[in-house]
Parts: C-alpha cells; structure tokens; sequence
C-alpha cells in the first residue's frame, strides 16, 4: 500500500510538476516539451501539493505525479526550499528537508502558506494533467483537442473553489483519491 497515495486521499490535494517558467530557457526545456519529456523519461523534479481551495503560485499546467513511495522524496519542505539541479539531472536538496516520513510529509500540506516543495526522485507515475483553474475555465474546444494531442493518454484535471475536475466535453466533479485512481 502507498502511504503517499493515502495521505493525498486524506488530505484531498495532487502533487503537480509545473511547467518552468518561459524565459530565457533553451527550446526543449520550454512548454510543452519539457512536461512532454518528464512524462516519458524520469528525472529528479519539484513539486507542489495543491488542493482545491489552496493553489500553488508555481504554474498554469504541470503534470499529476504519485511517487512510488516515501522512498522516491529526496526532500519536503513547507515553503521553497532553495533545491538546485546539476548538470547531471539531479537535484541537490539542503541537507535540513532530507529526513522525509510521512508526517513531515503530512506537515508540508497543513502548514503550507501559497507553496511547498517536494523533491521527487525518478521512481513515479504520471496521473494526469493539471490545468489550473485561473486557465481552465477559458478553455475552448480547440484547446483541450490540443493539450490531448500534446498529451495523448493523459486525463485532464483542474479544480475549483471546494473539488477537483475531470474534463469530458464537460468539467465533472472529481476528488483527489478518483484523480489518482483514473489516472493509475
């Protein structure tokens, strides 16, 4: 049984990957191929829990990750732990946010102010795509026909005031555990 999955049904809240930011990034770390390589190759990546009521400043669109287990986090954080990545892929965590049970893991998502950080080592499964809900309810038909094409196999997921979404041809109300258990 996957501690983390229970912890995520108990709480209601995802794990997202966010697309970086579009800057000055070469042109394969830039939405959407850097999500689209992610999804396919795994590395070391940042995420951030986020609940319906509770969203992360980190991005518009990211992936759904579920760690395999509470072994695949390098580190959690209730805030921006100032994690880097070496050339290698890798991701260098502050030796105070290494010792990862699943309380602490608990404490990040109660005590989180706008955003907190876990560092996912490459032993994860994708569960979907997160649009969040700023940029979801202008979405059109065209759009959406474009994120499935960008992203084929994945369901799309988004939240509102009190519950997650699912799109087919319409948002349907969704919870953490059936985002989870659709997108395994």
């Amino acid at each position: 049984m996957n501690a983390l999955l229970d912890l995520f049904k108990a709480k209601n809240v995802l794990l997202v990957h966010f697309a970086g930011a579009e800057g000055g990034e070469p042109e394969h770390k830039r939405y959407p191929k850097n999500l689209q390589h992610l999804r396919d190759h795994r590395c070391d990546i940042c995420c951030c829990t986020v609940s319906p009521s509770k969203l992360s400043p980190w991005g518009t669109c990211g992936l759904i990750i579920l760690p395999s287990s509470i072994a695949c986090l390098k580190g959690v954080s209730d805030h921006d732990m100032g994690s880097c990545r070496s050339e290698d892929c890798l991701i260098e965590v502050p030796s105070e946010f290494r010792d990862v049970t699943i309380q602490k893991c608990e404490e990040t998502i109660d005590t989180k102010s706008d955003m907190n950080e876990w560092v996912v080592s490459g032993n994860y499964h994708v569960a979907g795509l997160f649009i969040a809900d700023t940029v979801a309810h202008r979405l059109q038909p065209g759009d959406i026909a474009t994120l499935q094409g960008q992203f084929p196999g994945l369901k799309i997921f988004t939240s509102n005031t009190d519950t997650f979404s699912r799109i087919e041809n319409i948002w349907l109300p969704i919870s953490a555990a059936d985002v989870y258990q659709t997108g395994i």
